[in-house]
């Protein structure tokens, strides 16, 4: 399950390869996926890079889900 700090990364990354973005705080391609796709929880060490790296990105936002998109609420309630 993706939780709101895949997202935050996902999003910081935009265009850019795993590689580069996982370059800028030392890390491999396959580190940056499994943070990214939610499967792994970067270690203390690992976060206190990721939230100086990403603006607006949280420690906490790895154990939160994201909001849910209020048209997939409203179609759903409406069925």
């Amino acid at each position: 399950m993706v939780n709101l700090g895949a997202q935050k990364l996902a999003k910081y990354r935009g265009d850019a390869s795993m590689e580069a973005v996982g370059a800028e705080i030392d890390v491999g391609r396959m580190t940056w996926h499994g943070w990214e796709h939610g499967n792994r929880i970067p270690s203390k060490g690992m976060m206190i890079k990721l939230v100086a790296l990403v603006p607006g990105l949280d420690a906490g936002d790895f154990y939160r889900e994201p909001a849910a998109d209020r048209s997939e609420i409203a179609q759903s309630e409406a069925a």
